[in-house]
């Protein structure tokens, strides 16, 4: 695996009411607002990440993007990444299980309570696959 290959994954941050969606959550255009990161939250994060390397997107949601290579990943995170071309790009466990969520023991002392998840996105299962 090439260790200089940029990667991405999603940053969720802690909202400003405290609350932190569950996989069973449906957030709406009635609570959507009870979700949203506070400013400082944003900023504190943004800094952390930019400091360590990172590329930082903007603001989006529950949280943000950030980018870099995947050796930032594995040396931040202190965990390892496995890129595939069919399942894409996974944390690998200490126990070897592959997932799409970082554990949430590996979340860096410096962003506690500030980021409550940071997931790579699968890629998308459509379309055939033998040609």
């Amino acid at each position: 695996m090439d260790k200089e290959a940029v990667i991405s994954a999603q940053v969720n941050l802690i909202s400003h009411t405290g609350k932190k969606p569950a996989g069973y959550t449906a957030i709406t255009s009635e609570n959507f607002e009870d979700y949203l990161p506070s400013k400082e939250v944003v900023d504190q994060a943004r800094n952390i990440f930019e400091t360590a390397g990172f590329m930082v997107g903007p603001v989006g949601g529950l949280g943000f993007s950030i980018s870099g290579p995947v050796k930032l990943f594995e040396s931040f995170f202190n965990i390892g990444i496995i890129v595939d071309e069919k399942s894409g790009v996974q944390f690998t466990g200490d126990d070897g299980a592959n997932s799409y969520e970082l554990p949430t023991g590996k979340i860096p002392g410096q962003l506690g309570g500030l980021v409550t998840a940071v997931t790579f996105s699968p890629p998308p299962a459509f379309g055939p696959t033998d040609y």
